[in-house]
């Protein structure tokens, strides 16, 4: 039987709270390759976020930026996301090296596009009509 990545990714959450970190990872690893399944681990992770943030009652927000997010943005995307959604933020930084600079903030199908190529559509966009 083959165990979605979702469902390990509640085992890990689940484990983490119960176990040392390392400890848990190693178990993981190794039963990761005791069933073959080694190559979802970037989908166990991707849903480890997506558990978590549900389970801590957050809003998985991704936000890509040319370079990580510094204090000052962080406070204002957490801001954005609980004027938005009346939550907090759970923020997973992507870095993006071909975002000038600004920042695109995803959040429950919704996108707040803080980028220069962003805001230069939205002025091109407004300019036009």
């Amino acid at each position: 039987m083959k165990i979605s990545a979702k469902k390990y990714a509640e085992a890990l959450l689940d484990a983490t709270e119960k176990e040392n970190l390392s400890e848990v990872a190693e178990k993981l690893w190794y039963k990761l390759q005791k069933d073959n399944n080694y190559k979802e681990l970037p989908k166990i992770l991707e849903n480890l976020k997506v558990v978590y943030a549900e389970n801590k009652d957050l809003i998985l927000t991704k936000v890509s930026s040319p370079a990580p997010l510094k204090d000052e943005e962080i406070q204002n995307i957490n801001k954005i996301i609980k004027d938005t959604f009346k939550k907090n933020a759970y923020i997973d930084n992507i870095i993006d090296p071909t975002l000038e600079f600004g920042y695109r903030i995803e959040a429950l199908n919704k996108v707040f596009d803080n980028t220069f190529s962003g805001k230069m559509n939205k002025l091109k966009s407004h300019l036009v009509s």
